[in-house]
């Protein structure tokens, strides 16, 4: 929705860093990307009011945050903002319940979201008489979010959330951050330097270089750029189900590639995450192979990476898959730019490297 756009045009200096940011997106999930020192929390910071630029705007839903030009700064707490930390910050003299309950309290507004709707949410009806202490690192930034939320947010902040967190714990909670996205409709910006959390969440992402940023727009458009050679992504949508195989049958493009069970409803919308080192091309439809995938196109680029090593981008439809050849297979193929030819993919290679369902469906 265009009321819900936010948009930030600022410049600041912290110490010796120099930020110059400059984004606009929609509502839903913006990431924030970049390697560390790219100038993504001093941004979101800027953003929730806890450090000041010194020049631009920052808006949202047409509701002006900071202006330099009018002297428009609105406090942290008048912004409607939720913020969740690296570190959960939980008050360690208050139970969970009184530490879900002091956001509510501190911003004197009745809460948009519900207790009980919340605490349901993300599964902390068991933890509310327990203290941080006795607390994991996943438990606790569960109430992180959930205090967040009660503060009756517009726009919900989060910056690299899940850092502290080991593998199996970050496993744990994203469902969790996946729900609130589908469920609460909130808009959030969050901030990352992985590239598998990005594309499990998000709807649009801005990557910042040196306090600037290099590129913008929807997941898909940003990660095809030749930049990211190491990331291939498909979106398609769940066609069927195979009970004898335990597969999905996923449409992309008007063709059909299989799936371990993706959990997802008929209908659903599923961003699949793909290797280029692992996708093989064909001139001709190869027959009795394992791999079960094979997805007709038409090479859109063909350019050299490093090493002898080509990246190919093929059009299927209206998206592009990358794949990784040598110089030799480019040669011996004849590939060029408007060759038809096909993508193998093994189901298993695409069920390791990640297929997530989207908020929306078509």
């Amino acid at each position: 929705m265009m009321a819900e756009n936010i948009i930030v045009d600022i410049k600041g200096k912290v110490g010796k860093f120099q930020l110059d940011i400059n984004f606009q997106t929609a509502s839903g999930v913006t990431a924030l990307f970049g390697e560390s020192g790219s100038g993504k929390s001093t941004t979101l910071q800027m953003i929730a009011g806890l450090l000041k630029p010194d020049s631009g705007i920052i808006k949202f839903g047409g509701k002006v945050l900071f202006n330099a030009e009018t002297g428009a700064n609105l406090k942290p707490a008048q912004r409607k903002i939720g913020y969740v930390f690296q570190e959960p910050g939980l008050f360690p003299h208050l139970n969970v319940e009184r530490n879900l309950t002091y956001s509510k309290w501190a911003v004197r507004r009745k809460s948009k979201f519900e207790f009980d709707a919340i605490v349901e949410m993300l599964a902390i009806d068991s933890l509310l008489q327990r203290f941080p202490e006795r607390l994991s690192g996943g438990e606790k930034q569960r109430v992180a979010i959930g205090r967040a939320l009660l503060s009756s947010p517009e726009i919900l902040l989060l910056d690299e959330p899940f850092s502290a967190l080991d593998e199996a714990r970050k496993a744990e909670i994203f469902p969790f951050l996946e729900t609130v996205r589908d469920e609460l409709s909130l808009p959030m910006i969050y901030v990352s330097h992985s590239t598998r959390e990005v594309i499990r969440l998000a709807d649009h992402v801005v990557v910042l270089k040196n306090g600037q940023v290099e590129t913008s727009g929807s997941v898909e458009q940003v990660f095809a750029s030749a930049d990211f050679a190491d990331i291939g992504l498909l979106t398609g949508t769940v066609d069927a189900y195979d009970a004898q195989y335990g597969l999905d049958l996923i449409d992309v493009e008007g063709q059909r590639i299989y799936l371990a069970r993706a959990n997802a409803p008929v209908g659903k919308k599923i961003r699949i995450s793909i290797n280029p080192n692992e996708v093989i091309l064909a001139r001709n439809v190869p027959e009795k192979i394992s791999a079960q995938n094979c997805l007709a196109g038409t090479i859109k680029s063909i350019s050299p990476i490093d090493g002898g090593t080509f990246l190919v981008v093929l059009a299927i439809g209206k998206q592009q898959l990358k794949a990784t050849i040598t110089d030799k297979a480019r040669v011996q193929m004849e590939l060029q730019e408007g060759t038809d030819c096909f993508a193998i993919l093994k189901t298993v290679a695409l069920s390791k490297n990640g297929f997530f369902a989207l908020k929306t469906s078509e």
